[in-house]
């Protein structure tokens, strides 16, 4: 596996994580229902995977300009 991809990877599961523990107990707290709130933090999940390695790039090119 090239270097590129493995960063990709690895941004995408670190945000995924991250970002799952964090908004858990906000869903739990403001949804009307566990069903609600299960919903919503699958739906945040694949966002979260999807777009964990894009934005893993763009912190890569920013500390590059800084």
């Amino acid at each position: 596996m090239n270097n590129r991809l493995r960063r990709f990877l690895i941004d995408s599961a670190g945000t995924a994580i991250f970002w799952t523990v964090v908004y858990t107990p906000i869903y739990l707290y403001t949804s009307r229902t566990l069903k609600f709130a299960l919903i919503g933090l699958g739906l945040a999940a694949l966002v979260e995977v999807l777009m964990g390695g894009v934005f893993g790039r763009y912190l890569d090119w920013f500390r590059k300009l800084a």
